[in-house]
């Protein structure tokens, strides 16, 4: 074999693995963002509503096949945490639970209005986007939730604010 074929043959295998490569990152991050975890609705222990402060502002329907979320939440007395926030999706009496990833933004407005009474305490990581995809909760009826940390534990607070598809409450 000439120098000449081995370097393209080289050329083309490293164009080919880097392509592999490429496309499993892609997979996994869809799947990451796409498909929701299932876990049982007795996994995590539930935190007071007292405890914590939150707001959903908006829940409306993205596109046909998601609805976006967004809002700020954090518990009292404790710096927010960016990258424990999850969104769940329960039923009343069910034994299973959804879990979707939220990616926590940055909210200057809760950071001030959280400054009047000074805090050790910044705030500003405490907003959350989230998208739901409608083709794993069709047909059914589901509760909003959140997975937050309190401490080093991760809690559920369970709001009792209906979700259906499409953001309807």
């Amino acid at each position: 074999m000439s120098d000449d074929l081995r370097r393209r043959l080289l050329t083309w295998l490293i164009l080919l693995l880097g392509f592999i490569v490429s496309l499993l990152i892609v997979i996994m991050q869809y799947r990451q963002f796409a498909v929701p975890e299932i876990t049982k609705s007795t996994e995590y222990s539930v935190i007071s509503k007292d405890r914590v402060v939150y707001r959903v502002e908006n829940l409306f329907m993205k596109n046909r096949d998601y609805t976006e979320i967004s809002g700020w939440i954090f518990v009292k007395g404790q710096k927010p945490q960016k990258y424990a926030t999850k969104l769940v999706l329960y039923k009343t009496n069910g034994k299973e639970q959804l879990i979707f990833p939220l990616k926590m933004t940055k909210r200057v407005d809760i950071a001030e209005m959280r400054k009047k009474p000074q805090t050790d305490y910044d705030f500003i990581n405490s907003g959350f986007d989230g998208y739901i995809p409608g083709k794993y909760i069709a047909r059914k009826q589901y509760k909003i939730g959140f997975l937050i940390a309190d401490g080093t534990k991760i809690r559920l607070l369970k709001t009792n604010r209906f979700y259906e598809i499409g953001g309807r409450e």
